[in-house]
């Protein structure tokens, strides 16, 4: 396997930068755990992290809209590992909605299990100003859709693409109703829009809880071997 191949997909969370709460502390062990002892000279901290679960790239399971859907630690690793397909909507303007035709552009790679990504671009807007600036929405008929496809995974590299101005989320509740996982704010889309990619959804599954900051990359299928 030649792994500078592989592609992360996962954005770097950034102290001051996150749309959403995050704070760390680092102390010395000693501070937290007065019972620890230690050689003065020697550094041996730990952190404590204090953030909203939406973070960075993220995984949303069903729990997030649907009371009795799936949590964190009911979503198998292994459904999370499947073929990527990048539907690429670049030329979407913001708020601008993705159809289901330009969805079934795509159809003839998408088979269950399969995990979608759409790529919009914005990414490259993460930790910056203008991060809300891109979000195309996703048509609800085209979530149903995929979703009746069964697909493993839905997700993007903006900070969300459900329809905007409504109280309800029908995007992601037309997902979350075939209990299908949702990724978003991922990023390097551009570099596995095009080929055939073994994609890696990894989430540590907490119990009771909707959403976390997850790891994602992207392996060639033709490097899936090993050594």
């Amino acid at each position: 396997m030649d792994k500078s191949k592989i592609v992360d997909l996962t954005q770097k969370i950034i102290k001051g930068k996150e749309p959403f709460p995050y704070d760390f502390t680092i102390d010395d062990v000693t501070k937290v755990i007065p019972e620890v002892k230690h050689h003065p000279e020697d550094w041996y901290v730990v952190s404590n992290v204090s953030f909203c679960t939406h973070i960075g790239t993220h995984i949303e399971a069903p729990f997030h809209h649907k009371k009795d859907g799936r949590d964190l630690a009911d979503v198998d690793f292994r459904e999370l590992i499947g073929p990527l397909v990048v539907i690429d909507v670049t030329k979407k303007k913001d708020k601008e909605e993705i159809t289901l035709a330009d969805v079934k552009k795509y159809e003839a790679k998408i088979v269950k299990g399969s995990i979608v990504f759409f790529w919009t671009g914005a990414d490259k807007l993460f930790h910056t100003e203008k991060w809300e600036d891109l979000k195309p929405y996703l048509a609800p008929e085209a979530a149903k859709w995929l979703a009746d496809k069964g697909i493993a995974c839905i997700g993007c590299d903006s900070p969300d693409i459900e329809v905007p101005g409504l109280l309800k989320q029908p995007v992601h509740e037309a997902v979350f109703a075939k209990e299908i996982p949702m990724v978003e704010s991922c990023c390097n889309l551009e570099n596995v829009a095009n080929g055939d990619y073994i994609c890696f959804v990894m989430h540590v599954p907490y119990v009771g809880v909707d959403s976390i900051p997850c790891r994602i990359i992207a392996i060639p299928v033709a490097e899936m071997k090993w050594p």
